[in-house]
């Protein structure tokens, strides 16, 4: 039964991969893909997809490892959260640099910078495991995906607004499928190898993003990102959106909690009990979630052409994901089978599915976006998420330390509702006009 398992849960990533190469051939034999923006996503999707894969490759196991080098060590079980966040802060930190770095690197030197991070990130667990060489692993590892991310963005988010809003569609796309892929692929080897294999394996595959930028990104010409060039500049659009109501709102009511619980109960704290309960590989289940958010995610898109449309959109989003976490909670007290974490993982990527996209659609329709532009907005919003991401597993390892995971769970759909339908209940009214593509 394992080894079917496993099979499964190796072959169905392998057949999406399949699909993602598939279609990149296919619009490589498009006749119509001549401008400078279509090579560059063309040649970005591959390599952003496998990025994003090794990336998450080790998702499905990393928590319970922390966990056991940290018994082994002597250390603090404790450091267990902070270890994980460090992740989210390197991160951020790609954030206030990555515009700058953008513009004086360009995007192929960028993605190749952020790949040999990721390789070396990748390899120093194999070499020797330790709660330190994790640490570098999880610094190196958001440093290394920060620039890459930052990398497709600059290349693909240029020119026409509808070509922004096809590279902003690269990224969802990618970080979703490529977490599909990663989780189901990192669970099902994780039976069977040991957790130095996968790094290693890892480490192979990052060198092919390496390789691969430096030789086929050649061909993009270096194109000056519209996003701001100066630090001091991206500080400054975070304090013009600090002063606007409507930008504050979207991020604090309903950005900030959708990724901090999906940091730190998604990634963090669901994968410890299903590993430690359940005795199933945590990936599968995780890749529920991904396919969730693929699947709704467009829907949302579709669904969002003016702002009342946006609103109730989020609302449904909020609702579902209280709901869900509720029951998740609930469930939790008692001995919930493998079959129901499975299915309401999936719910719970649907409800995300349709809170991440319209949120970044709401904040490019706010006054301080028309002020500094829809990609400014965009960078100072993501790096808000990332906030999100930082105080999700932060939060959650305290609570866990105190209660269970059932009250931990209940906690969080508690705060999203409260701030979801509080803050979008206090959105300022404005003309419900269509939203710019």
């Amino acid at each position: 039964m394992l080894a079917l398992q496993s099979a499964l849960l190796v072959l169905l990533p392998l057949g999406f991969l399949g699909h993602v190469l598939f279609y990149t051939v296919k619009e490589l034999l498009d006749p119509h893909t001549k401008s400078l923006a279509d090579e560059a996503r063309f040649w970005a999707r591959p390599l952003y997809v496998l990025s994003v894969v090794v990336d998450l490759l080790t998702g499905a196991f990393f928590p319970a490892l922390l966990q056991s080098a940290l018994q082994e060590h002597g250390w603090s079980l404790a450091w267990n959260s902070s270890i994980f966040l460090l992740y989210y802060v390197a991160f951020a930190v790609c954030l206030v640099l990555g515009p700058t770095m953008a513009q004086r690197l360009g995007g192929r030197y960028l993605l190749v910078l952020g790949a040999v991070l990721s390789t070396i990130a990748m390899v120093l667990p194999v070499l020797y495991m330790s709660p330190e060489t994790l640490i570098l692993h999880r610094v190196l590892s958001g440093l290394g995906q920060g620039w890459v991310m930052v990398a497709v963005q600059a290349m693909t988010f240029y020119g026409h607004a509808s070509t922004r809003a096809k590279g902003a569609h690269l990224i969802v796309y990618g970080f979703n499928g490529g977490m599909v892929i990663a989780l189901g692929l990192g669970a099902g080897l994780g039976n069977f190898w040991p957790a130095s294999w996968i790094f290693a394996l890892g480490g192979v595959l990052e060198m092919v993003v390496v390789v691969g930028g430096w030789y086929v990104l050649r061909f993009v010409p270096h194109t000056p990102t519209t996003a701001s060039s100066h630090i001091t500049a991206f500080f400054q659009d975070l304090y013009q959106g600090l002063h606007d109501r409507a930008f504050v709102i979207s991020a604090l009511g309903i950005g900030i909690p959708a990724k901090a619980i999906m940091s730190g109960v998604v990634f963090f704290a669901l994968p410890l009990v299903v590993v430690e309960h359940l005795g199933v590989a945590a990936g599968g289940m995780v890749a529920f979630y991904a396919l969730g958010v693929l699947c709704s995610s467009g829907y949302a898109t579709k669904a969002c052409a003016t702002i009342d449309q946006m609103r109730e959109v989020l609302r449904r989003g909020v609702l579902a994901q209280a709901f869900l976490l509720a029951i998740f909670g609930m469930g939790s007290f008692w001995a919930m089978p493998v079959s129901m974490y499975a299915v309401l993982m999936a719910m719970l990527g649907l409800a995300h599915g349709l809170i991440n996209a319209p949120i970044v659609a709401y904040t490019s329709t706010t006054p301080s976006s028309e002020r500094m532009g829809p990609m400014r907005a965009a960078t100072s919003y993501r790096f808000f998420e990332r906030l999100g991401h930082v105080v999700g597993p932060l939060i959650t390892g305290v609570l866990l330390s105190v209660w269970g995971l059932g009250v931990v769970l209940i906690f969080w759909a508690l705060v999203s509702l409260v701030l979801g339908f509080g803050f979008l209940g206090s959105l300022p009214n404005r003309a419900n006009r269509d939203i710019p593509v």
